[in-house]
């Protein structure tokens, strides 16, 4: 046997060894930004939910304002009626994953959800003036809980809306625009801005 074949012999192992590790990393590589894409997906969908809570406990404290038996005169800047209105106009749509790709959804919760924060500071003011010392009193009980929710409510639309542009920085850099399409079934979540009602 030549030595040009003996050394071949000796060569060809080492080669496919380095290939066999080569093909291994490469595996763990792409199994790496896989499980990094399904993470920051889950915690985009976690997110959501937690907008979708938030909004929710915004509504019950409203409910709650509403509850009270003849508070003001509607006509009064707004009363009632109008906090009643902007309430239900705020109910009638609902934040999910699927929100963020909808543009017009999307506006849409933020609008209602500025219109009724923007009802109860003229429900609050209204009490002040013109509300009798029980309705007074109960407005000022609710309106730190009122205030609280509300930022919730803006802090966990910043959330998401930091979530998403992180899924989507990973979702198309290398190696993760290589597995985005398997990582989750309904693509690249929010292509636009959530955060600011």
């Amino acid at each position: 046997m030549s030595v040009k074949k003996k050394a071949r012999r000796r060569t060809l192992p080492w080669i496919a060894v380095a290939f066999f590790v080569t093909a291994l990393a490469g595996t763990g590589w792409a199994a790496s930004a896989y499980v990094r894409l399904v993470r920051l997906h889950v915690g985009v969908v976690d997110a959501c939910g937690r907008v979708e809570a938030a909004g929710n406990a915004h509504l019950a404290l409203v409910d709650n304002l509403l509850l009270l038996p003849g508070a003001l005169d509607p006509g009064e800047n707004g009363g009632l009626a109008a906090l009643r209105e902007a309430r239900e106009r705020a109910g009638r749509v609902a934040f999910f994953p699927e929100t963020l790709d909808d543009a017009a959804e999307l506006a849409e919760f933020r609008v209602a959800h500025a219109e009724l924060a923007a009802e109860i500071e003229a429900f609050r003011q209204s009490a002040d003036e013109v509300g009798t010392g029980v309705v007074r009193t109960a407005v000022d009980d609710l309106s730190p809980d009122l205030r609280r929710a509300e930022e919730r409510l803006l802090s966990d639309l910043d959330s998401v809306d930091r979530r998403v542009r992180a899924y989507r920085t990973a979702a198309l850099s290398f190696p993760g625009s290589l597995v985005a399409a398997y990582a989750t079934a309904e693509g690249l979540p929010g292509e636009r801005p959530v955060g600011g009602l």
